[in-house]
C-alpha cells in the first residue's frame, strides 16, 4: 500500500486506522522508513499497526520511534518460546534479551504490545514450559496469547507426530490451538491444556498488580493515555478485554 493510497481512504472514506497483514513487515528496513517518513512528511493522520507483528531482530535503532510518531500504536512479537532446546526445535532464532528490551521501549514510547507463545511441541519437557511461563511473567507486553502446538497436515511437524505415535487417527477437526486433544511425549492433552490455563491465570495476575501499582501506572499507563483518541481506546480496550475474558471462560475456562 503506498502512502498515496492510504491519503486516499482517509480523505473519501473516513478511514481512521490501517493494519499491514505482512508477515515480513521489517524484512526490507528501507521500505518502512519510507512508509513512516512518507505519513510524518505529509502530515497524514492515521493510527496503524502490524497485525501479525514483527520480529525482534528486525527492529533497528531508532525504528520504533519513527514508526510511533508516524501513527503506530500497538505492535505484536511473536516469540512462540523461551526454550533454546525448543527453539531450536521450531528453527527460530529469538534474541530474549532483545525482546525484553524492545518491549520496555513500547511501554516508554507509549506503544501497545502483544506477544504470541507456544507450548506443547512434541519433544518439550516441563522445563522447556517453564522457561516461557517464567519469560512470560517477567516481561510486560500489555497482552500475551498462550496457544497450544498443532500438528497441521502439510507441516513439518505432522510426520513426526506419526513416528511419535502421537497421531494414531485422522487429524481432529475439535481440537485447536487453545484447547488441543494432541498429547505429546512427555504431556497428556489434559496436561498441557490445564497449564495453558494456570500460566495465563498467573500473568493476568502479575499483570492487573503491575497497573494497580504507583510505578506500573507510570511506566505501562500513563504514557498510553496522553491525548483524548488515547484515553478512549484505552478504556475501550478495557471493555473488549473483560468481554473477551468472559466468553474465554465460558468456551475455554480462561
Amino acid at each position: 500500500m503506498s502512502i498515496d493510497e492510504i491519503e486516499f481512504l482517509i480523505k473519501n472514506y473516513g478511514v481512521k486506522e490501517i493494519h499491514f497483514h505482512d508477515d515480513s513487515f521489517l524484512v526490507d528496513p528501507e521500505r518502512v522508513n519510507s512508509i513512516c517518513k512518507g505519513l510524518i512528511e505529509r502530515k497524514i493522520i492515521i493510527s496503524w499497526q502490524v497485525s501479525q507483528g514483527v520480529r525482534v531482530l528486525g527492529i533497528k535503532p531508532g525504528m520504533l520511534e519513527m514508526m510511533q510518531k508516524s501513527g503506530m500504536y500497538r505492535v505484536g512479537f511473536p516469540i512462540e518460546t523461551a526454550s533454546l532446546r525448543t527453539q531450536k526445535f521450531i528453527r527460530k532464532r529469538i534474541n530474549l534479551d532483545k525482546a525484553l528490551n524492545i518491549i520496555g521501549e513500547c511501554n516508554r514510547l507509549g506503544i501497545y504490545t502483544f506477544a504470541n507463545f507456544i507450548i506443547g511441541f512434541p519433544y518439550e519437557t516441563k522445563e522447556d514450559i517453564e522457561q516461557t511461563s517464567e519469560f512470560i511473567f517477567k516481561s510486560t507486553p500489555d497482552f500475551v496469547k498462550l496457544l497450544i502446538c498443532q500438528p497441521l497436515a502439510g507441516s513439518d511437524l505432522y510426520p513426526i507426530y506419526i513416528k511419535e505415535g502421537l497421531l494414531k487417527e485422522d487429524m481432529l477437526s475439535s481440537s485447536g490451538y487453545e484447547k488441543t486433544q494432541y498429547d505429546t511425549l512427555n504431556f497428556t492433552a489434559k496436561e498441557l491444556n490445564k497449564m495453558r490455563i494456570e500460566i495465563t491465570r498467573k500473568f493476568q495476575k502479575i499483570k492487573l498488580r503491575q497497573l494497580l501499582s504507583i510505578n506500573g501506572f507510570k511506566r505501562l499507563i500513563l504514557p498510553k493515555v496522553n491525548s483524548i483518541d488515547k484515553i478512549c481506546y484505552f478504556f475501550r480496550l478495557i471493555w473488549l478485554s473483560l468481554k473477551n475474558l468472559i466468553l474465554r471462560r465460558a468456551f475455554f475456562g480462561v
